[in-house]
């Protein structure tokens, strides 16, 4: 039902901005200028979800190390995916309640402009970002499989310099 709820107040902010022409009356020197600061507020909220995730400090007392957590790379990676997930679901309601009193249907459609642009921006940001975050994370595991591998075959310091004073 949730769900359903939240396809419908998309559709509706989508058929609304389509129903009053709205895509057509914005000049396109600033849908451009949306689509840039749109996406500069993805690429910063991932990098800043990044960095608070996993600070590039490495502290060695207890009390830093408390302030400083770092999460592990699979858990970062979550949080730099739903950190700069807003959504047309929150937006739309939003520019209900802030707009909705003494504007028209037509300006509530053309304040949700940047919602439904940032809407289709964050889904190739995302892309790209999977791109990005799947080479990032199987990098460590390549890496702990190697080892893993490698556990097998050693062989012990001592029993190494046993064996070769024996021979």
């Amino acid at each position: 039902m949730g769900s359903f709820c939240v396809l419908l107040i998309i559709w509706a902010t989508y058929s609304s901005c389509f129903y009053y022409h709205t895509l057509d009356n914005v000049s396109h020197e600033s849908v451009i200028l949306v689509c840039f600061l749109n996406v500069g507020l993805y690429v910063f909220f991932t990098l800043f979800s990044l960095l608070v995730a996993r600070p590039p400090i490495h502290p060695r007392s207890g009390l830093l190390q408390r302030i400083f957590f770092r999460f592990s790379k699979e858990d970062t990676i979550a949080i730099c995916f739903c950190a700069p997930a807003k959504s047309v679901s929150i937006g739309a309601p939003l520019i209900g309640v802030m707009w909705g009193g003494g504007f028209s249907n037509s300006f509530q459609s053309l304040v949700a402009v940047p919602i439904v642009l940032y809407q289709a921006e964050q889904i190739l940001c995302g892309q790209l970002a999977v791109i990005l975050f799947r080479r990032w994370g199987t990098e460590r595991r390549a890496l702990e499989d190697d080892i893993s591998d490698g556990d097998h075959s050693l062989i012990p310091v001592e029993e190494f310099h046993g064996a070769c004073s024996k021979a």
